[in-house]
């Protein structure tokens, strides 16, 4: 098996990764940003997101 696979192989003639200048920390934290901000979305009144209770999981992800 390993021989077929190893017989297929070419080298990659180009490498790209989108999220290299990101530390894990900061890709949890957007995750855990965009899992608040999917709520704001969710809640009736996001129509007034921007003064409304609603944002708070939002505005605290983001914070912190």
């Amino acid at each position: 098996m390993r021989g077929i696979l190893q017989d297929g192989q070419q080298k990659a003639t180009a490498y790209w990764n989108p999220v290299s200048s990101l530390t894990m920390s900061e890709i949890t934290k957007a995750e855990r940003i965009n899992t608040a901000f999917q709520e704001v979305l969710d809640d009736p009144a996001a129509e007034e997101a921007l003064q409304h209770p609603a944002l708070q999981p939002l505005l605290a992800q983001a914070a912190s």
